[in-house]
């Protein structure tokens, strides 16, 4: 885990229970993450359903802060 990880949880598997998934996060995605964030606007794209988006962007943005917001579905 990169120094900077340490301050996230140590978790990297996350159970989606009301969509009956289960997923599992790269080591340094939450640093990775803030850091683009400063020098991008991300966007979460998935081929998945709208309502994994939804829970996928919890896991990784519990605060909102990291997205811009659009997310592009395979269907709505």
């Amino acid at each position: 885990m990169e120094e900077k990880d340490r301050e996230k949880p140590q978790r990297h598997l996350f159970r989606l229970s009301h969509i009956g998934m289960w997923t599992k996060l790269r080591p340094g995605i939450w640093n990775f993450l803030k850091r683009a964030s400063k020098l991008y606007e991300l966007h979460l794209c998935t081929m998945g359903s709208k309502a994994y988006a939804t829970e996928i962007a919890k896991v990784l943005d519990p605060r909102g802060s990291l997205f811009a917001g659009a997310y592009y579905l395979k269907s709505q």
